[in-house]
């Protein structure tokens, strides 16, 4: 999983819960960013 799947999947996940769009991208970039910080090809976050 790399930075593009981690934004699409947080941009999904976020117009799933509701978000409006912008909280939705703000949220896609979010999980972007966050899957730079792990190494690899693994990415497991939770919403908490």
């Amino acid at each position: 999983v790399g930075g593009g799947d981690s934004f699409a999947g947080g941009v999904i996940c976020g117009l799933l819960d509701g978000k409006d769009f912008k909280a939705a991208l703000e949220y896609g970039v979010a999980a972007s960013a966050l899957k730079h910080t792990i190494p690899g090809d693994f990415n497991l976050v939770s919403r908490k």
